[in-house]
């Protein structure tokens, strides 16, 4: 009888050892599988829709809008509970005429991502791209209050408001653009927003303040640039908000075209050849690693003279400005001539090997070639 209970527990024992184990399993099961409407991180069906998404983004920054929105309806069928397929679907939707579609898909995206700051600020630039106000101006507050850290956002809204030209609503404006200047201090393109407000409220310590930062950032401004701020200065001083805000203008139309101004700008702003800034990062789906291709270890450099057949035909290096040998420099000294087939300089070249040879990239670190 004692035996017989003996092995009587240790099956108790192994079931319940059993049990517990497929709970376990299940409960793994449960917290690892992908959510319903997702593709498993991994997966092909993963692979394939990061493949396509990423695609769809390409052919918005290029303006093939309806290829754009082609991928992202593929990806949506793929992965229906993505946020960031339909956001950017509705981008494409908006760029080809499709409001109705886009208004579906916002909402679907809106839906699936309800306290995303990203979605938010979407939907107040294809509002603001339609021209309405009052509904760009409300996404926008929703995406600066989910996002503490959304200087877009916040500079978006300090314009949308701006543009309502109802003066009443301008504190707030200014409000919200002194936000994002006490962040980005010396961002040339808030700065001059600055300026022309301050002197458009006759706001003198403002104007003053930001006059003196953008002296700091003028070292390298052309001339035309120099001289507009110098006016600038004199009509703040003279207390003539008019003439200032003017020429606060005048200051922006003459350095909107200068590299450090479109830098600052794309920090701050989207920029005016896009709709609406698209979603560039899965909100659900895990995102693929940024990792370079490993190094290419059979990729080997040959050196040997080329040849033209003792014709003297020019050889053209990247970047370089043309020799007296026929031979184009490109930052080194000039090589021996065309007509020796050897060329020294100190970088990549494409050779040309005349009418009906290839031509050739040459691969040059200071010796012949």
């Amino acid at each position: 009888m004692q035996a017989e209970g003996k092995r009587q527990k240790k099956k108790a024992g192994l079931a319940a050892l059993v049990a517990g184990a497929a709970l376990v399993a299940g409960a793994a099961y449960w917290w690892t599988r992908p959510p319903a409407g997702l593709p498993a991180s991994g997966s092909a069906a993963y692979r394939e829709t990061v493949a396509i998404f990423y695609r769809g983004l390409a052919a918005l920054e290029v303006g093939l809008l309806s290829d754009a929105r082609d991928g992202f309806e593929q990806a949506r069928a793929l992965a229906p509970a993505e946020p960031a397929i339909h956001a950017n679907l509705a981008v494409a939707q908006v760029g080809v005429g499709d409001d109705d579609g886009a208004t579906a898909s916002l909402e679907t995206a809106a839906r699936l991502a309800a306290d995303s700051a990203a979605v938010a600020f979407l939907q107040g630039q294809i509002a603001s791209f339609r021209g309405q106000s009052d509904e760009a101006v409300a996404r926008y507050r929703r995406a600066a209050a989910l996002d503490a850290g959304h200087l877009r956002a916040r500079f978006a809204l300090a314009q949308e408001l701006e543009r309502s030209d109802d003066e009443a609503v301008l504190p707030e404006a200014r409000e919200w653009l002194e936000e994002v200047a006490a962040r980005r201090p010396d961002n040339l393109a808030v700065l001059l927003e600055r300026a022309r407000w301050a002197a458009r409220a006759g706001d003198g310590p403002v104007l003053d303040d930001t006059i003196a930062r953008l002296r700091r950032l003028g070292a390298a401004w052309p001339a035309l640039a120099v001289t507009q701020l110098d006016g600038l200065t004199e009509a703040a001083a003279a207390g003539d908000a008019a003439r200032a805000a003017t020429l606060a203008q005048l200051l922006r139309n003459v350095l909107v075209r200068t590299p450090a101004f479109r830098e600052d700008l794309a920090r701050v702003a989207v920029g005016a050849e896009l709709i609406a800034a698209p979603l560039r990062r899965f909100l659900r789906m895990p995102s693929p690693p940024a990792t370079a291709a490993p190094p290419d270890g059979t990729l080997t450099w040959t050196a040997e003279p080329l040849g033209f057949g003792g014709a003297a035909a020019p050889i053209a290096a990247a970047g370089g400005t043309a020799g007296t040998s026929g031979v184009a420099e490109s930052g080194g000294a000039a090589g021996t001539s065309a007509a020796a087939g050897r060329i020294t300089a100190a970088a990549l070249a494409i050779v040309h090997g005349g009418a009906e040879a290839a031509p050739v990239i040459a691969a040059t670190d200071g010796a012949a070639v």
